[in-house]
């Protein structure tokens, strides 16, 4: 039987770690449990706790952050920004 041999899990029970939120939030977390590509956390802040994948976990604060996508916003839109009321009508 071949089985695929998947990267070690990095972090350990105790390590603070980051995640990210809703694409555009980067939080705090520390692991409580490891479970082969899964890792329950619990916030540092609230008494909540939540599992995601290995791949969801960051190291340190600059990985999270440069890893959250670059969308465009009101203020660097090339058309500038949007009008307040329907101008086909």
């Amino acid at each position: 039987m071949n089985r695929i041999d998947r990267k070690k899990n990095e972090f350990n029970v105790g390590d603070e770690v980051y995640i990210i939120e809703n694409n555009r939030n980067v939080r705090k977390v520390t692991i409580i449990k490891t479970s082969r590509d899964f890792c329950t956390v619990r916030f540092n802040d609230t008494a909540g706790a939540i599992t995601l994948r290995v791949s969801r976990l960051y190291g340190t604060r600059n990985q999270a952050e440069q890893s959250l996508p670059n969308k465009p916003t009101v203020s660097n839109r090339q058309e500038g920004p949007r009008p307040p009321h329907n101008v086909w009508m």
